[in-house]
């Protein structure tokens, strides 16, 4: 019989930062708490369908994020710069990035993202010219 990988299911407790407010969601969360001597470590990720009134608002985040918008409209705001959200929208945040996200009621977001760690996190972000708080 073969082994499946170690992929938490949703049944599990799901991390706090996890929004409730979505409609349906498949999402993986791995090792939430990685060495820190790692170059780079995948912590979690997924999509998302939002709810009309989805909204996060976070002073900081424990790792760095990307998230991709495939559908809807919303907004973002990352260091007290609001951005629009659409479709083809690409956002990153991360440690001591202050971020907003919301979704137009009437064109709720449908977003995918990453989160993950490591001394190279912050460098490859750079070398995608996408900096934590930027928008693309």
């Amino acid at each position: 019989m073969k082994s499946k990988p170690a992929i938490v299911a949703e049944a599990a407790a799901a991390p706090d930062f996890f929004s409730p407010h979505v409609v349906g969601a498949r999402r993986f969360y791995l090792d939430l708490n990685p060495p820190k001597t790692r170059s780079l470590t995948l912590v979690c990720g997924g999509v998302e369908r939002c709810t009309a009134d989805y909204a996060i608002h976070r002073i900081t985040f424990p790792f760095h994020s990307i998230e991709y918008v495939v559908r809807g409209r919303g907004t973002v705001k990352l260091k007290n710069r609001l951005h629009p959200l659409q479709s083809g929208s690409l956002f990153s945040y991360g440690p001591g990035i202050r971020h907003d996200i919301a979704s137009d009621p009437a064109d709720p977001l449908v977003k995918y993202f990453v989160d993950f760690s490591g001394r190279k996190a912050g460098a490859l972000l750079r070398a995608g010219f996408l900096t934590a708080g930027s928008v693309s």
